[in-house]
């Protein structure tokens, strides 16, 4: 650590949680007052899944330090996913004792998350949590609320996020709501009114993770949701993006291989992600990008079961189960409706005004982080 620095180890996973940290650690990285370190675990480090870390380096950050937690292709069983999360509470583990930060920074509710956030907690450093409070499905309600639990300084995106954080005892002088901090680059993004060349005159953005609490139901599920997109792709062409590495993900991407009329993605940068969105027609599926940032495009969204069900959500948003009729139903109104099409012109984004980074740096000025900040209470 540097002499009269906060020293910071932020940790990131996914594609998807980088991008909403980004501008948080643009700032950290480029003040005095802090030393920043930047630890990349998940899906990250797999090939299968982008080698999505490349993204970071593209972003000139340094990544400090690496823990492997998933084989490559993930095995996507219950127990696999029960080793990952042990084999990255021990490279972590190992990364701390070399070292000790004053404060963890950790974002939203993967199994990365709560691994990282345990071992912290045990080894005796703050830890700042960045969307916590927010309700949806599946494991990631569990975790993310267990890794409220176990952090000190709350920065949520939303009131009600605030209050249910509030409600699980944490102190009300420690929760702070920022917004989200990807709706910063996002509103800098808008500013492009370029048509990205290459693209379908009319295409959709598809994404569904795996419903893990109930494995053998979701793949009965997904069934009914690959042949409602093969019937959407006769009229519209398919941008699918991959499952996340949670158990039940290769029935998915199994199956979307099977379908015509689609280009199963990967992974896209950040840029060309919000590029996509920008020009698309709509999206489907249970990702949080339908339910967070697709509204500050006006993109009509159509959340499919309950994975992000009760997460708050914009104008933009509506629901259905996974019956094929219903999803095609619901597309139709999306894509039809004139009273929805025209609401949909005035749609806000809930989450954020475009200065969650710079919120979230002040406060980190202010609030003390001293060993005392470590002894919690249930308020």
């Amino acid at each position: 650590m540097t002499s009269n620095k906060i020293s910071i180890c932020a940790f990131t996973g996914t594609r998807a949680d980088f991008p909403r940290i980004k501008s948080v650690l643009e700032k950290i990285k480029n003040d005095k007052y802090f030393d920043l370190k930047i630890v990349v675990t998940g899906s990250h480090l797999l090939k299968s899944a982008g080698n999505t870390y490349k993204e970071i380096l593209d972003e000139y950050f340094k990544i400090d330090y690496k823990v492997k937690m998933f084989s490559d292709p993930p095995d996507d069983s219950l127990y696999g996913g029960a080793k990952a999360f042990a084999r990255c509470s021990s490279g972590i583990s190992d990364v701390l004792r070399n070292y000790k930060p004053d404060l963890a920074l950790v974002t939203v509710d993967r199994v990365e998350t709560l691994a990282i956030a345990s071992v912290c907690a045990l080894m005796n450093i703050p830890i700042a949590h960045v969307q916590g409070g927010e309700v949806s499905g599946t494991i990631d309600e569990s975790i993310r609320h267990a890794v409220t639990k176990l952090s000190h300084i709350h920065f949520v995106a939303t009131k009600q996020a605030k209050k249910r954080v509030i409600k699980l005892g944490e102190n009300p002088k420690h929760v702070f709501n920022v917004g989200c901090p990807y709706i910063d680059i996002i509103n800098k993004e808008k500013k492009n009114k370029n048509k990205k060349k290459g693209l379908p005159r009319n295409f959709g953005i598809f994404t569904m993770h795996s419903v893990t609490t109930d494995l053998r139901e979701a793949k009965l599920h997904f069934i009914e949701v690959t042949k409602a997109i093969e019937i959407i792709s006769n009229d519209f062409f398919i941008f699918a993006f991959i499952p996340n590495t949670d158990p039940g993900r290769n029935y998915i991407l199994k199956k979307l291989k099977t379908l015509r009329n689609i280009k199963i993605l990967s992974h896209l940068k950040s840029k060309e992600f919000l590029s996509l969105m920008k020009n698309a027609s709509f999206m489907f599926g249970n990702s949080s990008a339908g339910i967070r940032e697709a509204a500050s495009f006006k993109l009509p969204v159509l959340n499919i079961g309950t994975r992000q069900r009760g997460r708050e959500h914009s104008i933009n948003v509506i629901h259905s189960g996974f019956d094929k009729e219903e999803i095609l139903k619901k597309i139709k109104f999306l894509l039809e409706n004139n009273l929805f099409r025209k609401k949909l012109k005035t749609c806000k984004n809930i989450y954020g005004d475009g200065k969650s980074a710079e919120k979230i740096i002040k406060k980190l000025k202010q609030i003390d982080i001293s060993s005392n900040i470590l002894q919690k209470r249930f308020y």
